[in-house]
């Protein structure tokens, strides 16, 4: 399996897991275990708790942030190990929890579903500079187009609207990050921030390629683009 394993693949499997009928009995070192990997992934995510929570009683959210904290998890369980699911590490936490080999091999079968549609998301690692950057950027754009800050945080949970004050705050980010300079699109400018967070020049080359089409405006081609981008490299541009 390539390494960007569909979200919904982990989602099934960690949700079949978390529901299975059987009693459960889990030594402290295993739950501590699980509660330092989880405890970092909220820390990484900036995940809703009241989504975990609902999630823990099996009611997932399609929240493009719960997916993203359900990935974050399921590698530092060791789950996924270079974009591979290893099965003998879910395999072996089910049969500390529960004694049962077999149990733990049915539910694995009964559960893996290998998903095409929805790309896991890219692990970022936006140094702290690349950052900074763009919350100065954020915040400026705010300031100088007024929209309404209810829109840009549905607008970073993959919800854009097709408010006209929202692409004019995506178009401010983008000219001040040197996407766009003169009136024109620098792709060498995206793919390096791309770079600088994944390290995978590759991506951003292809992504580029996904996400870019032209539009009437540059603005709306602008839009467009960072709405694709959003859904497979999750950057806290907006």
């Amino acid at each position: 399996m390539t390494k960007f394993v569909a979200t919904f693949l982990i989602l099934i499997s960690v949700y079949c897991l978390q529901v299975a009928p059987v009693t459960v009995h889990q030594p402290p070192e295993q739950i501590a275990q699980i509660k330092k990997g989880t405890d970092a992934c909220e820390k990484e995510i900036h995940v809703n708790k009241e989504l975990i929570l609902k999630a823990r009683k099996g009611d997932f959210s399609d929240d493009s942030t719960l997916k993203e904290y359900v990935f974050c998890a399921v590698q530092k369980h060791k789950f996924v190990v270079d974009g591979k699911i290893i099965k003998d590490a879910i395999d072996k936490q089910v049969i500390i929890g529960t004694g049962d080999k077999d149990f733990a091999t049915e539910t694995y079968n009964k559960c893996y579903q290998e998903k095409d549609n929805l790309v896991a998301p890219i692990t970022i690692h936006s140094p702290p500079e690349q950052l900074e950057m763009f919350r100065k950027v954020i915040d400026a754009c705010l300031k100088e187009i007024g929209v309404k800050e209810e829109l840009v945080l549905k607008a970073r949970k993959g919800d854009f609207s097709e408010d006209s004050t929202l692409k004019e705050y995506v178009f401010c980010t983008a000219k001040k990050y040197k996407y766009v300079v003169n009136g024109k699109l620098d792709k060498e400018a995206i793919d390096r921030e791309i770079i600088i967070a994944t390290g995978d020049k590759d991506l951003a080359t292809k992504t580029y390629n996904k996400c870019y089409q032209e539009k009437d405006t540059l603005v709306n081609s602008i839009f467009e683009m960072l709405k694709c981008y959003s859904k497979d490299i999750p950057l806290p541009v907006i």
